[in-house]
């Protein structure tokens, strides 16, 4: 990946060997993802865009999954695939894709496209399957969201007694180990 420039913001994976970070790299002039294996000592550009170049839009980590197997980050890039005019997107990086290293969107609403509104907050299950994040939905307020990245599902989880979205935002979520469970933080009534 070049030289590492400067580094701030970072995610560990569950087993300590792996730590995703926000920097600057040679040949960018925006901040990148990067992967570092404490044990081999060897950096891995994750915010890389199909033709492995850094992405061209600032990016953060929020996420690794044990043994280095995914990231998630956030970027607001818009040569990385799904991209909108003016938002942020959230990518799930791995390392071992159809053709090599995949970056996908998984920031996908409740109609399975990829949002139009800037994710809030994101979160990743320890085996980097499951995503959850919050987001505007249309017509309501912001909502916490649990995507399958292996099925593509997605489902609403801020959801009221009737099962319907919650009638006030929804923020700060977080899955525990195995994705099973959501929590989250609601002003809903």
């Amino acid at each position: 990946t070049g030289s590492v420039v400067e580094s701030t913001a970072g995610a560990l994976s569950p087993d300590g060997r792996f730590v995703a970070f926000r920097s600057r790299v040679d040949g960018s002039s925006t901040a990148q993802v990067v992967l570092r294996d404490l044990d081999a000592g060897a950096n891995t550009l994750v915010s890389a865009t199909s033709s492995g170049m850094p992405a061209g839009g600032s990016s953060t980590p929020l996420a690794v999954a044990d043994a280095g197997s995914a990231v998630l980050f956030g970027s607001d890039a818009t040569d990385l695939g799904a991209a909108c005019d003016g938002c942020s997107r959230l990518y799930r990086w791995s390392p071992t894709g159809p053709s090599g290293p995949s970056v996908d969107v998984v920031s996908i609403g409740l109609d399975g496209e990829p949002t139009s509104a800037s994710p809030t907050a994101g979160s990743m299950s320890s085996d980097g399957r499951r995503v959850a994040f919050v987001t505007a939905v249309p017509g309501t307020d912001a909502q916490a969201i649990l995507v399958d990245v292996a099925s593509g599902e997605t489902e609403l989880i801020s959801v009221d007694r009737d099962g319907g979205p919650g009638d006030h935002d929804s923020g700060d979520v977080h899955l525990d180990d195995d994705g099973d469970t959501v929590v989250f933080a609601s002003s809903a009534g």
